[in-house]
């Protein structure tokens, strides 16, 4: 966020983390963008909480990891509760009515691999 501020001086930009924020996210904004946020969602929250995210707008851009977490979290469970594949995100979006625009996926071996996907979603004109 503070770089998108500083980069963008004349836009309005908001970051949000529920984690942090006692703010309710607002109704609308022109875009939302996320980057290593989907994956920590607990999985029966996932559907209501993309469905919520697509009603305040029409534009998206997501980066999400497709691996597990080099941490747990305190009950044990891997702090990527999603681990799921770039096409398993995939299939999820478009059940959701979300137009993918633009997609790529990118992955590295290192001590753990890493594979992310990343996805831009536009508003669904059927």
């Amino acid at each position: 966020t503070r770089l998108l501020k500083e980069n963008f001086p004349n836009l309005n930009i908001i970051g949000w983390d529920p984690a942090f924020s006692e703010e309710q996210l607002p109704e609308q904004v022109d875009m939302i963008m996320s980057i290593d946020v989907l994956e920590h969602i607990e999985p029966n929250k996932l559907d209501e909480t993309l469905i919520d995210l697509q009603k305040r707008s029409k534009l998206h851009y997501h980066a999400i990891a497709c691996h597990k977490a080099t941490t747990n979290l305190p009950d044990g469970r891997n702090a990527h509760l999603i681990v799921e594949t770039p096409c398993w995100w995939k299939d999820k979006l478009k059940s959701l009515n979300f137009n993918i625009i633009y997609e790529e996926v990118y992955s590295r071996i290192s001590k753990v691999p890493v594979v992310k996907y990343e996805v831009v979603l536009s508003e669904n004109r059927l």
